[in-house]
């Protein structure tokens, strides 16, 4: 599978944009840094070698390639809706022995909430968040946890309600 886009000439490259790609309940989720020119050098260049101002990107076009493929984080008892001022726990398996970090995302930005950012799994990849959605989320955007350790990305998207 793949996509083909344009991005504008006028896009600030300051801006840290992002692909996402979500199906089958998963997503995965990669950043990258605009170019602030495009030659054809730069274009030929292999993964592994890319020059400061441009991104490479990996493109998989047989049928194994998913949003999800290999990925070892799974969300364990995570739900889909929470409430304004609740106390969430958040757990994941992953690796063994590995730092993650849990961020959560609303329209207004990253939470800075107690108890989100960097945490070890145990000896069978188990580890876990507490924090506390805030009394003033917007109701009408989908926040998410993502959460990163490992060379790996999992999200997961929820709403919250009044």
């Amino acid at each position: 599978m793949s996509w083909t886009f344009k991005i504008s000439p006028n896009a600030d490259v300051t801006f840290e944009p992002w692909f996402e790609v979500t199906g089958g309940g998963a997503s995965a989720k990669k950043t990258f840094r605009l170019a602030r020119s495009i030659d054809s050098e730069a274009s030929s260049m292999p993964a592994e070698n890319p020059p400061e101002d441009t991104v490479a990107v990996e493109t998989r076009t047989d049928e194994s390639a998913k949003p999800d493929s290999g990925s070892t984080i799974k969300f364990v008892g995570v739900r889909d809706t929470y409430l304004r001022g609740e106390t969430v726990t958040v757990v994941v398996i992953g690796k063994p022995n590995t730092i993650y970090t849990l961020k959560v995302k609303y329209k207004s930005g990253y939470s800075t909430a107690k108890g989100l950012g960097d945490a070890k799994s145990n000896d069978a990849g188990e580890v876990s968040w507490t924090f506390r959605i805030g009394n003033r989320v917007d109701l009408d955007f989908r926040p998410s946890l993502e959460v990163e350790g490992g060379g790996e990305l999992a999200v997961h998207f929820f709403s919250v309600t009044g």
